[in-house]
């Protein structure tokens, strides 16, 4: 059911939280750019506490703020069937995100979470430590602080597959950080840093990590003020790792020469330069 760009949502969301505590048979609900606010969002996420059979929620691009995400939060604390949960672009500050983290802790079903373009800087964290549900997590353009903290929950995580940390300025910092984590860290699959200013020096450091770790499959350091030095040291970690099949260090500096020793380190692995 999509209600999409619907003007009137915010009164329809009353009409479609009834539906929610009735139906037998929706799965999938689309309420993207809808203006159904903090206002529309708590009578839907209390329906959802004990509908059983919706598995897919978007609503991106509502302005549900806090209040929303916290009312969202409440209702993943007992929910049993919601997979997908897309709450991007939501104007969801800190207090929201944490109402988040707080539900995941002992939520076990939500596999696909988007929380992405929100005005947070904290994320969800402390239940990463403990939640094996979760196999992929969108944060872009978060503008995430204390990566300290979501480094060793992800050190401690057996369950996320794909993590989008895209455009979040974590830098040289941030880059040691990751790159301590997946020395640890066994399931992780697809791992998107791009456009995170990580410089040569964030190569190094998470070069060393890939050293070690022997699940990830597909890196994305695109958009990171890489170096020819940067990219070969990454290069030269892949020709040694033997489980990274894809690739991408476009949109960096590598020169010519770079890029062609760098084909040479990266054979067998589909490498976008």
């Amino acid at each position: 059911l999509g209600l999409s760009l619907n003007r009137n949502a915010i009164e329809y969301a009353k009409v479609v939280s009834e539906m929610l505590k009735n139906t037998k048979t929706l799965q999938f609900l689309k309420l993207d750019n809808s203006d159904i606010n903090e206002d529309g969002m708590k009578p839907i996420a209390s329906a959802l506490k004990t509908n059983k059979v919706l598995v897919e929620l978007n609503v991106e691009y509502n302005k549900i703020r806090d209040e929303g995400a916290k009312a969202v939060g409440e209702m993943l604390k007992v929910n049993k069937s919601l997979k997908l949960l897309n709450l991007n672009k939501n104007e969801i500050g800190n207090k929201g995100i944490e109402a988040i983290d707080e539900a995941l802790k002992v939520n076990r079903v939500l596999a696909r979470l988007c929380i992405e373009m929100n005005n947070n800087t904290v994320t969800v964290c402390e239940s990463l430590k403990v939640n094996r549900s979760l196999k992929q997590l969108r944060l872009k353009n978060n503008s995430i602080e204390g990566i300290d903290d979501f480094g060793i929950a992800l050190k401690l995580n057996k369950g996320l597959i794909e993590l989008q940390l895209n455009g979040n300025q974590i830098r040289g910092e941030g880059a040691r950080v990751i790159g301590e984590a997946l020395k640890s860290n066994t399931t992780l699959a697809q791992l998107n840093l791009s456009a995170n200013e990580i410089e040569d020096g964030g190569a190094k450091d998470i070069s060393e990590g890939l050293i070690v770790n022997k699940g990830l499959k597909r890196l994305d350091l695109s958009s990171n003020e890489i170096n020819d030095e940067g990219g070969i040291i990454i290069g030269t970690a892949l020709k040694d790792n033997r489980s990274v099949v894809w690739m991408c260090l476009s949109l960096n500096n590598l020169s010519d020469n770079g890029k062609k020793e760098l084909k040479e380190l990266l054979q067998g692995i589909v490498a976008i330069l």
